[in-house]
């Protein structure tokens, strides 16, 4: 009877053991149930997406399943191809049911968010709206996200305690909505610094470097982002840029630092890294209308050394120092 008992008593010791131990499986399999759904308003390789999305799926391993979608909008921007790709992941959206909603940049917050989503029950995390969301009527209840700001004050200070005086500015870039956006912003910043703004926003890039010759005439020169422009090849650009270029040229895109000598720029991962722990809480049972929505805080600071030495300007020795150097 006692050798039973034993027995019996080590079956339910060994039944207990599997249990607790297959107890991290289970929560893995409770955590590949729930879907993440992002939405990305460019195509993949592009160098600012490829960074949220990066630092978003790190954020992300082992609390839900993600699946991405990419609506093109620097390829395809005419807004009927844009509103078409939309509604392809309206319907993998409906069809799937995901746990939350992520979206990047302006476009799918715009077109897919504001237009189909408004009065949805899926969670919706935003990150990267250009300045303000209330144009796009978000926040709303069921959202919550991270507006984008370039460093522009920054960048007109740098640019002042190298040229002196800056009275003109000229702002080149794609013809985007986006663009469209930061143009604006940069005017009413310069405007404060009696800075005499113009803008130009090109579709090809022809007339991209016909700007680029007009804003000679300048005393700065802002390069705006040039993912949108058709017919743009890198090394022919580069080089005649490099050509052209008499006045100093800076950024807010790190992508744009082939074409510029200094650029304070935005950091993508920082977008998604914030979206990434957002969209965990909400898995964990917060809701969007308690989470606050914010605004971007980081940049860095880059030098192309071979664009700087076309027109030998002497740079702040701080600058320098905490500066990276790009080719």
């Amino acid at each position: 009877m006692e050798t039973l008992k034993s027995k019996f008593s080590l079956s339910v010791l060994v039944v207990g053991l599997v249990f607790l131990l297959s107890l991290p499986s289970l929560a893995e399999e409770s955590a590949s149930q729930k879907l993440c759904y992002y939405v990305s308003s460019y195509h993949q390789a592009h160098p600012w997406s490829f960074g949220i999305e990066s630092e978003l799926k790190k954020q992300l391993k082992g609390s839900c399943k993600f699946k991405a979608f990419y609506l093109d909008g620097k390829r395809k921007k005419e807004i009927p191809q844009i509103r078409a790709r939309v509604l392809v992941a309206k319907q993998e959206i409906d069809q799937l049911q995901p746990d939350v909603i992520i979206t990047s940049d302006d476009i799918a917050a715009k077109y897919l968010v504001r237009d189909h989503y408004k009065y949805s029950d899926i969670p919706i995390v935003f990150c990267g709206v250009n300045w303000s969301a209330e144009r796009l009527g978000l926040p709303m209840p069921h959202t919550t996200g991270l507006i984008e700001v370039a460093p522009i004050r920054p960048l007109f200070d740098l640019a002042k305690s190298i040229v002196k005086p800056i009275k003109s500015a000229m702002y080149i870039g794609a013809d985007t909505e986006s663009e469209k956006a930061n143009l604006e912003r940069f005017k009413q910043v310069a405007e404060k610094y009696n800075i005499k703004m113009d803008g130009s926003l090109s579709t090809y890039g022809i007339d991209w470097l016909k700007s680029l010759k007009q804003a000679q005439d300048y005393d700065l020169i802002i390069m705006g982002s040039n993912e949108g422009i058709y017919h743009w090849s890198s090394p022919t650009m580069i080089h005649k840029v490099k050509v052209l270029s008499k006045k100093l040229t800076v950024t807010n895109h790190s992508w744009m630092m082939p074409y510029s000598i200094i650029g304070l720029t935005k950091i993508p991962e920082e977008q998604g890294e914030w979206a990434g722990k957002i969209v965990k809480e909400i898995l964990n049972g917060a809701s969007p209308r308690d989470i606050p929505m914010t605004a971007n805080r980081d940049y860095k600071v880059y030098i192309n050394p071979a664009m700087r030495g076309k027109i030998n300007l002497e740079l702040p020795k701080d600058l320098e120092i905490q500066a990276e150097f790009v080719q």
